[in-house]
């Protein structure tokens, strides 16, 4: 059998657990994408840190992944990957203690529901995920402040 990433999968999964999750209920969950420019908005990226170039382009990988053998026959068995997300809210009122707060109880909702599923993360890998590192950020503009943390979807696994 020829070697697939888990990558894949594993992002279908958090765009399926974690708008399911009750702290989460009615925030938009993207697999990429941007925050609408409307106040009081928050949404969980997959695989997007919000980071953008000057000419609109995102300047970091959706994913980075590394697939090694183990045991005896070489074959790329086991997968270790990060995938970047960001939790981000946007306030009109460029009010930073709010967008801060709202960006950072997203990002924990998040976390908890990755915890929730990490052993196998949804029947997506034969592994693990949790959630790791992070980063704070203001995007100003016209339409306000926006707050946005930035965290890994770290797993190891186990490859088909």
């Amino acid at each position: 059998m020829s070697w697939s990433s888990s990558v894949d999968p594993v992002i279908n999964a958090l765009l399926k657990i974690l708008p399911a999750w009750p702290d989460l209920a009615g925030v938009s969950v993207r697999d990429g994408g941007q925050t609408p420019d409307v106040s009081g908005v928050g949404a969980i990226f997959i695989g997007d840190t919000q980071q953008l170039d000057d000419a609109g382009q995102p300047v970091e990988n959706a994913a980075d992944y590394l697939a090694t053998g183990e045991g005896m026959g070489g074959d790329r068995s086991r997968e270790q990957f990060s995938i970047h997300c960001c939790a981000a809210f946007l306030d009109t009122n460029s009010n930073y203690a709010n967008a801060r707060k709202q960006a950072y109880l997203l990002a924990s909702a998040a976390g908890a529901a990755i915890e929730a599923h990490s052993n196998g993360l949804a029947g997506a890998i034969q592994g693990q995920a949790g959630m790791s590192g992070g980063a704070l950020k203001y995007v100003r503009s016209d339409a306000g402040i926006k707050a946005v943390v930035l965290f890994d979807v770290d797993v190891s696994s186990y490859t088909h």
